[in-house]
């Protein structure tokens, strides 16, 4: 699937993808009446969002499709985020895929929030109330532990 075959432009605010199904590039727009919100961070994190698990490699022809964008953006959208250590591309390919700096987000979310990971006491199977967790982060080779031990129980 090349990128240059992929989409083709029918008409204004119209796209035509290679399957012949049209919708409108307007729907990559996040609607921000008040001029605040960077369409270009949004389609960025549209690009990380568009590798699943089901398809966690993509070509950039995927990758425009997938998120709506044209070729040109979604290369210079991927090469940033290949840069930044977000994607990298698959040696001897023409793919590109997630790392696993993504996960650091999520990872600083939890260790600030960990209240979002409590259970109720019997969901363990033991019908006992969770008093820790283990989490683990990878940073570059070096992976560090840390448990939060909920104290006043």
């Amino acid at each position: 699937m090349h990128c240059k075959k992929q989409l083709t432009s029918k008409g204004p605010g119209r796209i035509r993808n290679a399957n012949n199904s049209s919708y409108s590039d307007e729907s990559n727009m996040v609607s921000d009446p008040d001029g605040r919100v960077t369409q270009t961070l949004v389609q960025g994190f549209r690009v990380l969002q568009a590798f699943t698990a089901s398809e966690p490699s993509l070509t950039l022809g995927q990758v425009a499709y997938r998120t709506g964008l044209d070729c040109g953006s979604a290369f210079h959208l991927v090469q940033t985020l290949v840069m930044l250590g977000y994607v990298e591309r698959i040696s001897g390919s023409k793919q590109f895929r997630l790392t696993l700096k993504p996960l650091e987000l999520g990872f600083h979310a939890i260790v600030q929030n960990p209240e979002w990971f409590c259970f109720r006491p019997g969901i363990d199977n033991g019908s006992r109330q969770l008093n820790s967790c283990s989490l683990s982060e990878l940073t570059g080779n070096k992976c560090s532990l840390s448990e939060l031990v909920d104290k006043s129980k």
